[in-house]
């Protein structure tokens, strides 16, 4: 699991999003299924668990439980030569 910090950038874990059918969605910017990204504003302890407050790029605001997130960054696969080391 994941310890997210204040800034990370997070998306829905995939297997979470198989799990409950969201194989689609409305395009970026959004704060519902695949396509959702935002930023980590907070972490919350809940028993064992931690929630985290995430600010969706769409504007929206909520706390998932974190291991349901996945952190996302930069894919090199798609980046310019110059920055692939």
């Amino acid at each position: 699991m994941t310890n997210f910090t204040t800034g990370d950038r997070v998306a829905m874990r995939a297997s979470w999003l198989r799990n409950t059918g969201q194989l689609t969605g409305p395009p970026a910017p959004t704060s519902v299924g695949p396509f959702a990204r935002g930023t980590v504003t907070g972490t919350h302890p809940l028993g064992a668990r931690t929630l985290v407050a995430v600010r969706w790029d769409d504007g929206r605001e909520s706390r998932v439980i974190s291991g349901n997130l996945a952190a996302v960054g930069p894919n090199l696969r798609f980046a310019d030569p110059i920055y692939q080391g």
